[in-house]
């Protein structure tokens, strides 16, 4: 992945090129960037959601990791499609049919009192 690739990723997720926070670091084989506009959450503003949907679009092997206090490192890296889990990034078709075979028989995952609370 070059650095225009993860410009362009990174104006994606910050809705616009000016938004994204700070530089763009160089980060291993990857690229990263200092998120410190508040929560990524899956509802109320749907950052983590739309962040997990489109690395499995894209093939992005995204991870979220503490920074400061108040701030997370954002890395992103190319991948190839597929499901090797070093080399590859599953779709999220193949994500979905790993989690819900992994959880088939898992009676917390499955339980009724997780939908009502």
């Amino acid at each position: 992945m070059d650095k225009q690739s993860a410009t362009d990723f990174f104006a994606w997720f910050y809705r616009g090129e000016h938004h994204i926070p700070g530089k763009i670091k160089e980060w291993g084989e990857g690229w990263c960037v200092i998120h410190d506009r508040g929560d990524l959450a899956t509802t109320d503003y749907n950052d983590l959601t739309r962040l997990v949907l489109m690395a499995h679009r894209r093939s992005i092997r995204v991870s979220i990791m503490a920074h400061h206090f108040k701030s997370l490192r954002i890395c992103i890296w190319q991948r190839k499609p597929g499901t090797d889990m070093v080399k590859e990034h599953p779709s999220i078709e193949q994500s979905m049919e790993s989690f819900n075979a992994y959880n088939k028989e898992n009676e917390y995952f499955n339980s009724k009192k997780l939908v009502n609370g």
